[in-house]
């Protein structure tokens, strides 16, 4: 995917290439923005990648991305309460 975004093709271009719906690229498009820390953590993990696009949105915040990559060692459901959680603190 980052491949391809560098190459200068559009979600659009990426998405008829490859067959993904554009909902599927733009959550890959999220999670290929990861890096550093945050990258590390959740290569180390078997995360979905709907989980690797929340984590690049919070992966400035060290304490988020700690919370975020234990809920996922955890589960699914304890990975969408702490998002659900992290969202709400972040709208308010």
């Amino acid at each position: 995917m980052q491949t391809m975004l560098d190459l200068g093709l559009s979600q659009a271009a990426i998405g008829r290439t490859t067959g993904m719906k554009p909902r599927t690229v733009k959550t890959a498009k999220a999670a290929a923005s990861l890096t550093g820390d945050a990258a590390e953590q959740a290569h180390a993990q078997d995360m979905t990648l709907d989980q690797l696009a929340v984590l690049a949105d919070y992966q400035d915040d060290e304490a988020a991305v700690a919370l975020l990559v234990g809920a996922a060692q955890r589960g699914p459901g304890t990975f969408e309460h702490a998002f659900a959680r992290l969202r709400q603190e972040r709208e308010t």
